[in-house]
């Protein structure tokens, strides 16, 4: 078609959430992260970012599991970590390290999964002090204030294994 006048055109979602009309630009709006208008308006192309899938690395260095998330500890993926944790406690592993360098955001859900799993390796062998490694600032920070360096032990840089 012709097109439409897309510069003055209302993208508030109508008072009444019950009115099938006038609503599809404030849905577009409120999902895409960018939106373009081409051709005075007949041409409309949306952007929207699909989050990628979060992934658990697993290595072993000398008697250390290494585990490495691809990105953020969020409720999202919290099932994916606890699944993870819990393998590794059934498999007798005593010596954990999180590999936090792709880490922005941790969760408070993810960081009660992290906390149950310390709680059951102490279960399982008297005790247990998980290594954080490669972590920001504002995740050492958080640590710290919730007193989690007192059950974990936080290095910012790149961990000995000369040990």
């Amino acid at each position: 078609g012709s097109g439409f006048d897309h510069e003055n055109l209302n993208m508030n979602p109508p008072e009444d959430p019950r009115n099938k009309r006038r609503r599809g630009y404030a849905l577009i709006h409120a999902f895409a992260d960018e939106i373009q208008f081409e051709k005075e308006g007949s041409r409309v192309i949306v952007f929207v970012a699909v989050p990628a899938e979060m992934t658990l690395e697993l290595k072993k260095e000398d008697d250390w599991v290494v585990i490495t998330p691809s990105s953020d500890l969020t409720a999202r993926n919290a099932d994916k970590l606890r699944m993870l944790l819990t393998e590794q406690i059934d498999e007798g592993v005593l010596k954990v390290r999180f590999d936090l360098r792709h880490v922005n955001i941790i969760d408070s859900i993810s960081l009660s999964v992290l906390i149950s799993f310390v709680k059951m390796m102490e279960t399982k062998s008297g005790s247990a002090r998980p290594e954080i490694v490669q972590v920001n600032e504002r995740i050492r920070v958080l640590f710290n204030v919730m007193r989690l360096n007192r059950i974990f032990t936080i290095k910012s840089g790149v961990p000995d294994t000369s040990r």
